[in-house]
């Protein structure tokens, strides 16, 4: 009786602290930005926020910009970090089974000292790249 008793406690208290009242006293009241308004200029500026092109754009700049740091990245040297584990077991015809656990572990800094242009070239193609992006973004964002 007593299993029961608790049980129906733990249910009631789940209940009660999952109930519609609980929630609607953390909603998100809404705003006075979310009206209307009819200055040009608020119009203007919410239409650059919530344009779907203008976002994909901005996104895009992001992007370039990401990948430009990336390839700048190219010039720090870097170290890598391996580790491998396992367990060999060799059978041999007439003999005991041999069981062997292997673990190994391998460190690797390297640095770049030339590659004859390759990152630098890199770097400017990233950089005309999100000149581009920016520029486009602008001409969007003008012509809208």
């Amino acid at each position: 009786m007593k299993k029961i008793t608790y049980a129906m406690m733990i249910i009631s208290f789940f209940i009660l602290s999952f109930s519609p009242a609980v929630f609607a006293e953390t909603q998100v009241k809404k705003t006075d930005s979310n009206k209307f308004n009819p200055d040009p200029k608020v119009m203007l500026k919410k239409l650059l926020e919530n344009h779907q092109e203008i976002k994909s754009l901005k996104h895009r700049v992001e992007s370039a910009e990401a990948v430009l740091e990336q390839s700048r990245g190219m010039y720090y040297p870097s170290i890598d970090l391996f580790g491998d584990t396992g367990r060999e077991r060799i059978r041999r015809e007439g003999q005991d089974d041999t069981t062997e656990y292997r673990h190994e572990l391998t460190l690797k800094a390297s640095q770049l000292i030339t590659d004859f242009g390759r990152t630098t070239n890199a770097i400017k193609h990233d950089e005309i790249f999100l000149q581009q992006a920016r520029a486009h973004l602008e001409s969007t964002s003008s012509s809208i």
